[in-house]
């Protein structure tokens, strides 16, 4: 079992899901008609149409408590933490106790301003539930609070109390003065609700403040958190890390068992299956369309805790804060990528092996066999980068240019990542396996044209070159091109205006009028090239043909509109040119 907690067998449900709709419902009352939620639909709305959503409903106190803890949690964000309070207000406690596990703590430390700001959102909630809270289940976190936020002072007798301002009192016998003055109020109000239910523990609660050892209290909180969480997937940070373990496509494929996952035991307050992050995960992609061919309630069931599961594994291995509901989404989208990733790899893009996949291996196993496939491209860019001429020559990655340099730098990221140029160029986690071939394709691209660089340079030493932001190779290769077809002494320096004119004018062949079509040197630029690669692969001769292929195309269009008259030696993308020239064509 992947999770701790879960268990083989399920009680009658309390709330009901169809396979299709993801529907949460609660049963009827008599005479009155089932209430039905469509959680497709709940997430597809805004945080206030959410709220007003789940507030018009018949039973809307059933409908939210009906809901699994990491649901809950899900809402509370989508909805925005201070504008929450009616869905704390119809919340249990064990959801309660779910928010409070996510959101108080940083790292294996509770943090005191955000765990009084949770603490005055729940007294304001709902006062006397939280109170017979803090006396049962939250006992310890009710110590915790006290011991770091108020000082306790004891009248002793009949002797006047003299004691500086900022005490007050409920009795005239325990004083109390809240350290920070920003939470008096917080903290005030909750001794009087702790007070007015039941005066002696509070009494009791106060003198036992004293023998409180924080540091011990904390561990133990810590451990009974760490419990809590890891049976939705929130290891500690050592064991969520597994999730990034490499695994080998053909170690899976080989593996033919069928995978079951014991359900989980329905509670008084409805189902533990979560079912929004899954929800939430990209619309597109192989993952998303196996699981809309499976009709079996119990095996989608299987799959939304494991994708729940896995979710809240990754914040755990990455270490999230989550400070907005993006954060959430995120992780959600990142999970499905790699899972489409691991599918496609697993399947060779099948659907109905995709889905015999999903029925045979839990989703962590699918995940890795996605991630590993990025991890591949990092350990083998990793293995070249040792001994890259560009980087022997102080070169940055801009270098490469915008795309391939934004390529190379996501890929040698902790965790590699895919870089779209076409999506304004952020950096983001893979989504599809063609994605990886296309990065793969980039990098051998790469890797050959260094070569290619430094099995030149070797003979055509290259001269200092003023190394700005905006320097890329394309200006080395077209500038030691133009100099050969200009038949100039072989090298990288600069050319004249006039030269580059005088190679316009020979590479358009008379032509006048724009576009200007430059298809028929594309053959003597490879050619040119090639010849430097004579002991080069054959398949890596192949990658380099492409490449130069590639980028002569990007030459062409660079200059397809521009006239003679229009060139200037200030902006050019592909040719070294400098104001003045005494090189002369031979």
């Amino acid at each position: 079992m992947p999770f701790p907690g879960y268990v083989h067998h399920m009680r009658d449900k309390t709330v009901t899901e169809t396979a299709k709709e993801r529907v949460a419902a609660v049963p009827a009352k008599p005479g009155k008609p089932e209430t039905r939620i469509n959680i497709r639909d709940l997430v597809s709305l805004s945080g206030s149409d959410v709220l007003h959503h789940i507030l018009d409903q018949d039973q809307p106190r059933a409908i939210v408590q009906s809901m699994s803890r990491v649901d809950f949690y899900w809402l509370v964000k989508q909805v925005g933490e201070e504008d929450a309070l009616p869905l704390l207000r119809l919340a249990s406690v064990e959801q309660w106790e779910h928010v409070l596990d996510m959101e108080i703590w940083e790292r294996d430390r509770i943090s005191r301003a955000p765990s009084a700001s949770w603490l005055g959102r729940l007294l304001e909630a709902d006062p006397r539930a939280l109170v017979q809270w803090l006396y049962g289940e939250g006992e310890l976190l009710g110590y915790h609070f006290l011991f770091h936020n108020i000082q306790v002072e004891v009248k002793k007798g009949d002797d006047p109390v003299d004691l500086p301002a900022g005490f007050f009192t409920l009795d005239n016998i325990y004083y109390i003065r809240v350290l920070d003055k920003e939470h008096e109020e917080i903290f005030g109000h909750l001794l009087r609700q702790i007070a007015e239910q039941d005066y002696l523990r509070y009494q009791s609660l106060l003198l036992s403040l004293s023998g409180v050892l924080p540091a011990e209290l904390e561990e133990e909180l810590y451990r009974r958190r760490n419990m809590r969480l890891a049976e939705d997937g929130f290891l500690p940070f050592e064991e969520a890390a597994s999730l990034y373990s490499y695994v080998k496509a053909e170690t899976v494929a080989r593996s033919c068992s069928a995978y079951l996952l014991d359900l989980p035991v329905e509670t008084e307050t409805g189902p533990s299956v979560p079912l929004i992050p899954f929800s939430y995960a990209s619309r597109r992609g192989l993952f998303i369309e196996a699981t809309e061919r499976i009709p079996e309630p119990a095996f989608l069931d299987r799959l939304r805790i494991e994708f729940a599961g896995l979710c809240n594994q990754m914040v755990s291995a990455d270490q999230i804060r989550i400070d907005s509901m993006d954060v959430l989404l995120d992780t959600c989208r990142k999970a499905a990528g790699y899972l489409n990733l691991g599918l496609e790899e697993l399947s060779g893009g099948t659907l109905n092996k995709a889905e015999d996949i999903l029925k045979l291996h839990p989703l962590l196993l699918v995940f890795q066999v996605g991630f590993s496939l990025t991890l591949e491209l990092k350990w083998e860019t990793e293995r070249w980068i040792r001994e890259a001429w560009f980087d022997r020559m102080s070169f940055g990655f801009s270098f490469w240019g915008d795309e391939w340099g934004g390529t190379l730098e996501s890929i040698l990221r902790k965790r590699p990542l895919y870089f779209p140029k076409e999506e304004g160029g952020d950096p983001r986690y893979f989504e599809s396996i063609s994605e990886v071939y296309q990065s793969r394709t980039i990098l051998n691209q790469i890797f050959v044209l260094d070569k290619l660089l430094e099995i030149i340079q070797s003979t055509h030493p290259l001269e200092q070159i003023a190394r700005d932001p905006f320097f890329t190779f394309h200006p080395l290769l077209f500038t030691f091109w133009a100099r050969k077809r200009l038949h100039m002494e072989p090298g990288f320096e600069p050319i004249s205006l006039t030269h580059v004119k005088s190679l316009f004018t020979l590479l358009r062949k008379g032509k006048k009028k724009a576009p200007f079509r430059l298809e028929e040197y594309r053959a003597v630029f490879i050619s040119d090239f090639l010849q430097f690669g004579d002991d080069l692969e054959e398949p890596k001769r192949g990658i380099l043909k492409e490449a130069l292929s590639r980028l002569w195309d990007e030459f062409s269009e660079d200059y397809a509109g521009l006239r003679l008259s229009e060139m200037e030696g200030r902006f050019s993308r592909f040719i070294l040119i400098r104001p003045e020239s005494t090189d002369v064509p031979e």
